[in-house]
C-alpha cells in the first residue's frame, strides 16, 4: 500500500512539472505549501518577462503572457488568502526563496 502511494505521488509531481504555471488549477491546491510553490513557479517565468513593452520593438505577446501570468498569481494568493491562515506561509520550505522573488517582481504581485 506503501509503494502504491510513493508511486501515486511521483506520478502527480512529474505530471505538475510538465504543467505551465499559466495553466495551474487553484483548485489542485491543497495546502498553504501548494499554493506558495505554484506562485513561485508562475514568478519564475514572469521575472524572465521584462516590463512593460518598449520602443525596441518588444513582442505584444510577450507583454500579454506576463499580464496573464499575473493574473493567476492574483487569482493563486487571494485564494490561499480565502482558505488557509496565511501568517503561517513562513513554515513552507520554499518561503525564503519565494519571500525573495516577491521582493523583486513589482508589477506582477501588486
Amino acid at each position: 500500500m506503501k509503494k502504491l502511494a510513493v508511486i501515486l505521488s511521483v506520478a502527480v509531481t512529474l505530471q505538475a512539472c510538465d504543467q505551465k504555471p499559466e495553466d495551474i488549477q487553484v483548485s489542485d491546491l491543497h495546502t498553504l505549501c501548494d499554493h506558495l510553490d505554484a506562485m513561485e513557479r508562475l514568478l519564475d517565468v514572469a521575472l524572465t518577462i521584462p516590463e512593460p513593452p518598449n520602443s525596441e520593438g518588444q513582442n505584444q505577446d510577450v507583454w500579454n503572457h506576463r499580464r496573464l501570468l499575473q493574473r493567476k498569481y492574483i487569482e493563486i494568493r487571494e485564494s490561499a488568502g480565502s482558505r488557509f491562515d496565511v501568517e503561517r506561509i513562513k513554515e513552507c520550505p520554499s518561503w525564503p526563496v519565494v519571500s525573495g522573488r516577491i521582493n523583486s517582481a513589482e508589477g506582477i504581485t501588486d
